[in-house]
């Protein structure tokens, strides 16, 4: 399963758990959720913010993620059904601190990349 389907993300905010076993699985997608969804706000998805998030995800999993992770990520219509905010709500129980300021602390990264 390719992790754009961010399948632990909408489990959980459709009202199942995330086992322990996946809550790093969880947190990937949490991140490249969050940067996908911060790049594209401007309404198009710059090469740079892609290749920022790539690595930033890299150095935060150590996985590899295509830009094609990150453009399906940051689709809209991902988010007909609720907003990131109402997503991240739901996922923030179920990550650590340390994890949470992760994705502060990228996410920054990502801004600043397409400044």
């Amino acid at each position: 399963m390719a992790i754009a389907d961010l399948n632990y993300v909408l489990k959980l905010f459709s009202g199942s758990d995330v086992g322990a076993e996946h809550e790093n699985d969880l947190f990937e997608e949490v991140l490249l959720m969050t940067l996908a969804r911060a790049a594209d706000a401007d309404t198009s998805i710059q090469h740079i913010e892609v290749e920022t998030i790539q690595k930033i995800l890299k150095r935060h999993t150590g996985k590899e993620f295509s830009s094609a992770d990150v453009r399906v990520a940051a689709r809209e219509e991902l988010y007909a059904e609720a907003t990131l905010v109402k997503y991240l709500r739901g996922a923030q129980k179920r990550l650590s601190d340390a994890q949470c300021s992760e994705v502060v602390q990228a996410l920054a990264e990502v801004f600043r990349s397409d400044a």
